[in-house]
């Protein structure tokens, strides 16, 4: 297949020193975290960095309690420091996102804050031509997507530490060429996209960032069916660890690759930070 498009001269498939979770100026000493789709593949990895960088609190978030109780023994065996939390629950389902923002608070404290929300769980349809997909499984698609975005973030901005992190798992379907028999996921993804862009717009004092996580060999990817170089899921989480740092404060309202290499994107920072580049919209604009 033809090399994916890239923004930095340097296309990683592996970790670095540059997004080590062993770097001071990564550390999340004191930080609280949610992650949801934290049951498995890349959300669960994203919970074992960010507790290697420190975390004081995380939650995790995911439908199977099961899942979630693994990867906090997990957590709790290899970072003891980390206190973790988790909620099974649905990001449908504005009860269960309100009842896993109560449980955060029963955790840490009463006046506890986020300063960092990865929205990671998603859902991709049985890949179907849309003459054939079944509809329900495609508008599914746009509740985890897109609304399970929207709940997340609403709660999110209500408890948000100063200047705190609001991470969505998105895709390069959503922006790269077209992607046959994937038009729920697709769709859905770039929606989520420009939904979290808008937030930016209306919560200047927050971050809000879009990130493709790579290609990782999870069920989804199997499930797509897809046959893609895969990365190192250490790069995913690892990038994912960076992006809620200090130095990723020029991407706010931007859409990242964990592919990219941080060096060269923080090179360019006025440049990135300036304008539109890095956004979702029309090529070549006049």
């Amino acid at each position: 297949m033809d090399a994916p498009p890239t923004y930095t001269k340097t296309f990683h498939r592996t970790t670095y020193p540059s997004i080590s979770p062993t770097r001071p100026e990564l550390s999340l000493a004191g930080k609280t975290a949610l992650i949801t789709g934290a049951g498995s593949g890349i959300g669960a990895a994203i919970a074992h960095t960010y507790a290697a960088a420190g975390a004081a609190n995380l939650l995790l978030m995911g439908r199977t309690a099961a899942r979630l109780e693994a990867v906090k023994q997990s957590i709790a065996a290899a970072h003891p420091s980390t206190a973790v939390a988790f909620f099974a629950g649905d990001i449908t389902s504005a009860g269960d996102v309100a009842a896993a923002f109560a449980h955060l608070r029963a955790a840490f404290g009463a006046a506890a804050a986020l300063d960092a929300l990865v929205a990671n769980a998603g859902h991709l349809p049985a890949p179907a031509p849309l003459a054939t997909a079944d509809p329900d499984d495609w508008w599914r698609a746009y509740e985890v997507n897109v609304k399970g975005v929207f709940l997340l973030a609403q709660h999110f901005v209500r408890c948000a530490a100063p200047g705190a992190v609001f991470v969505n798992t998105s895709t390069m379907a959503a922006h790269v060429g077209c992607a046959p028999a994937f038009s729920g996921y697709v769709g859905s993804k770039a929606g989520a996209a420009k939904v979290v862009e808008g937030l930016q717009g209306e919560v200047p004092g927050l971050r809000f960032v879009n990130v493709h996580p790579g290609v990782v060999e999870t069920g989804m990817f199997v499930k797509s069916g897809m046959r893609l170089e895969c990365n190192d899921p250490d790069l995913s989480s690892h990038f994912f660890l960076w992006l809620i740092s200090p130095e990723a404060e020029f991407l706010k309202g931007k859409f990242v690759w964990v592919n990219w290499d941080v060096d060269e994107l923080m090179a360019r920072k006025e440049e990135i930070a300036g304008g539109d580049a890095l956004t979702v919209g029309l090529l070549k604009w006049a």
